[in-house]
């Protein structure tokens, strides 16, 4: 039994334990469907962690559930990083998904595939042409084994050394992200938590480097990583990378009168000076959204989107159709969306009854307030 690998996979597995629990109790909280790709990337980080445990212990395994456990944690810890880059991209984009990340994800396909195979042929010929090797890392010994069993190696490594592509191809995306949003920042202290999320990920994407050459020293590397990135991204709070971009949020009833406005001021990244330019964009916001209000009646919720110059106006109504509410971002993104959606469908519940023409008295507002923030989870 290697003690110094169960040891380290011991502390991985309570660090993925620890961080797929935060996650399940804020999918809970919030409800928003972009947290799938990050609970499911923890969760097959808690997995892969778990097998490696019982691997550790229990080393009397056959070469073919060996290489079956191999080549599971290797893919799953492939996906769970890919999921990673999905997950920070819906902060940033409308849409995870772009040409650069399918055609990673094709590759990565192409990558599972060829490692169920392997194991399907690992299995099925344990007894006899791999009958004289026990673990399956056996193989990299090329010198050492026969003609058939040198070609399986081969082919084994090769898959590897894809597989390792494909981790540090996911991590280097994750890595000119957070660059450039570190670049982008005017918050002093959102800035130091992306850097000790950007050293978290050297961290990972040199331990991915050295893990084939020293498995321990790899191990503590990824998992180092592992720990300061993630942590530091959900002491940061759990909307940390997308605040800066938030304008306002505003209310009007179906004559276009404005009952409620919400001003994300404390985390906008405009300095005082540009005052004047967005009350000039927010008067236009006004008037374009009160022009769509005749489009927006009747039964159909679907939320809408305006581009007003440099902003962009994210446009609901409520299930009464009484109201409408605007959000009004820098980018609209995959979040921001989901964000909006849950405060479009708990407004109501928060005001009760209230007079159609009339703003909403501080007791509303305040309401209103606590909600929002939550939604964006800025009260944390």
């Amino acid at each position: 039994m290697n003690v110094i690998e169960l040891l380290i996979n011991s502390i991985s597995f309570g660090i993925s334990a620890n961080v797929f629990m935060f996650l399940a109790l804020a999918y809970k909280k919030y409800n928003y469907p972009s947290l799938k790709y990050f609970i499911s990337s923890s969760f097959l980080f808690l997995i892969n962690t778990f097998i490696a445990i019982l691997n550790n212990i229990f080393e009397g395994f056959s070469f073919g559930m060996d290489a079956l456990i191999y080549n599971f944690n290797f893919a799953s810890v492939i996906w769970a990083i890919f999921l990673n880059l999905l997950f920070f991209r819906t902060f940033w984009y409308e849409n995870p998904l772009n040409k650069i990340t399918i055609i990673f994800g094709v590759m990565i396909t192409m990558h599972t595939m060829g490692s169920i195979m392997l194991s399907y042929l690992a299995l099925g010929f344990e007894n006899t042409l791999f009958s004289d090797l026990q673990r399956f890392e056996e193989l990299t010994y090329l010198g050492e084994l026969s003609y058939n069993l040198e070609i399986f190696g081969n082919l084994s490594l090769m898959l590897s050394f894809y597989g390792l592509f494909c981790i540090l191809g996911s991590m280097i995306l994750i890595e000119l992200q957070l660059k450039s949003r570190i670049s982008n920042a005017h918050d002093e202290n959102i800035k130091k938590i992306l850097k000790r999320m950007r050293n978290g990920n050297w961290f990972f994407i040199l331990g991915g480097v050295v893990v084939g050459l020293n498995r321990n020293i790899g191990l503590i590397l990824l998992t180092s990583g592992y720990a300061i990135m993630y942590f530091s991204y959900l002491r940061g709070g759990l909307f940390i990378l997308q605040e800066e971009t938030l304008r306002r949020l505003i209310i009007m009833d179906s004559i276009g009168l404005l009952k409620y406005s919400y001003e994300f001021r404390k985390f906008a990244s405009k300095e005082s000076k540009d005052d004047e330019d967005m009350d000039i964009l927010f008067t236009g916001a006004l008037k374009a959204v009160s022009s769509l209000l005749g489009e927006l009646t009747g039964a159909d919720q679907e939320l809408k989107e305006i581009r007003l110059n440099k902003m962009n106006l994210l446009v609901g109504r409520t299930s009464d159709n009484q109201l409408t509410l605007v959000l009004l971002v820098d980018k609209s993104t995959k979040f921001f969306r989901e964000a909006f959606s849950q405060v479009q469908k708990k407004v109501l519940s928060k005001i009760g009854d209230y007079e159609p023409n009339e703003i909403f008295n501080q007791k509303i507002s305040s309401k209103l307030d606590l909600l929002i923030q939550n939604s964006f989870g800025l009260g944390e």
